[in-house]
């Protein structure tokens, strides 16, 4: 194999030097573009759950939001909270368990009966909201409070979300 020597003229040279720079220029402004976006989604997160539950969520903030309400699906909100009751060992610590119900279809009383100090109930409907699920889980990544995923629990697809549930950590 011949090896060939690459000679670039100053012109040539400056050339990509300013290429270079502005793909570096590039890359951070998408990153600090997507990092304000994560940012303003926690903040209205946070707006939102301190209004109803007079919660804020910080950096010791468990990064599991899960968000049980009356509004929606009879049977899905039956088939979740009984799903987050039957799986409470897992969700009780690590969670904060955001209930917002009359008690239609929600046995707010064996969430009470808990005592747990993540399972904060309001009695008080919410309108429907943009960003946070009447029924489903927001799951922060760790060691910030970015928004990871958010699942809204529904009717056609409620079998493929619990076992996504399930198998994530």
């Amino acid at each position: 194999m011949s090896k060939r020597k690459m000679n670039l003229t100053t012109k040539e040279y400056m050339k990509v030097l300013k290429f270079i720079n502005l793909i570096g220029i590039l890359i951070l402004f998408f990153t600090q573009c997507n990092e304000k976006a994560q940012d303003k989604h926690h903040q209205l997160i946070n707006k939102e759950v301190n209004e109803l539950f007079q919660v804020n969520l910080s950096d010791d903030t468990p990064k599991k939001l899960i968000f049980i309400n009356d509004n929606g699906c009879p049977n899905c909100i039956i088939s979740f909270s009984g799903y987050v009751l039957n799986h409470i060992d897992r969700f009780k610590d690590n969670s904060l368990i955001l209930i917002n119900s009359k008690g239609i279809n929600v046995d707010i009383d064996k969430f009470l009966d808990l005592n747990a100090k993540n399972i904060f109930v309001s009695r008080n409907i919410r309108k429907q909201s943009k960003i946070l699920p009447d029924l489903g889980i927001i799951y922060l990544k760790e060691n910030s409070n970015e928004v990871d995923t958010i699942i809204s629990i529904n009717a056609s697809t409620i079998r493929e979300q619990l076992n996504y549930i399930e198998n994530k950590p």
